[in-house]
């Protein structure tokens, strides 16, 4: 057993050791899931919690490690306390936006950092805490801040997390920002070998 540890140590420290580096012109097909926080983290009082986002993009590295792209997001939110008749909510929202992200360092973990702004239409219904229903369908544009950690697997191959901080438009006076949790996978194209 000790050897297997042993051999694993010096796998993973040569792997993050070794250089490597996002050449100018290489594609990237991405997908993400999240809010991950929810998977874990929740009222306990909800007889239902679901929050799941769903977000396909694709980019391109202009200049070696700084990429831009485009994607996709897709959240529903479903709420249900039925047993304290507190409160319910059922919302989708769906976004078109476009990133920049910057990669730091040459090794199998990179660092980054990111932004993206995009459209955004959000339509539901629901209620809190004996309040009236309400229900809503607007679109609006936005604006967030992120920062992960790129895993490189292989030159073709890598996972992520990433945390972002999402502000809605500064024009929306109801507008509001949150922090979302999201893991996922990157595949490269086209790109040059490592060096």
């Amino acid at each position: 057993m000790q050897k297997k540890f042993t051999l694993f140590a010096v796998f993973l420290s040569f792997s993050i050791i070794s250089l490597a580096q996002f050449q100018k012109g290489t594609v990237t097909a991405n997908i993400s899931i999240g809010d991950i926080r929810n998977f874990s983290i929740g009222n306990k009082h909800f007889d239902k919690r679901n929050d799941i986002t769903f977000n396909p993009g694709i980019g391109y590295f202009i200049k070696n490690n700084w990429e831009i792209g485009a994607g996709f997001s897709y959240r529903s939110v479903h709420l249900n306390d039925s047993a304290h008749g507190a409160s319910y909510e059922n919302t989708r929202i769906y976004q078109l936006y476009i990133y920049s992200n910057y990669y730091f360092g040459k090794g199998k973990l990179k660092p980054y950092l990111g932004f993206q702004t995009g459209w955004s239409h959000a339509e539901g219904r629901g209620y809190y805490y004996g309040q009236n229903m309400f229900s809503f369908n607007n679109s609006d544009l936005y604006y967030g801040l992120s920062a992960g950690l790129n895993w490189n697997i292989n030159s073709r191959f890598s996972l992520f997390a990433e945390a972002s901080f999402i502000r809605d438009s500064p024009f929306n006076r109801y507008g509001h920002g949150r922090l979302n949790l999201t893991i996922g996978a990157r595949f490269f194209f086209n790109r040059s070998k490592k060096h």
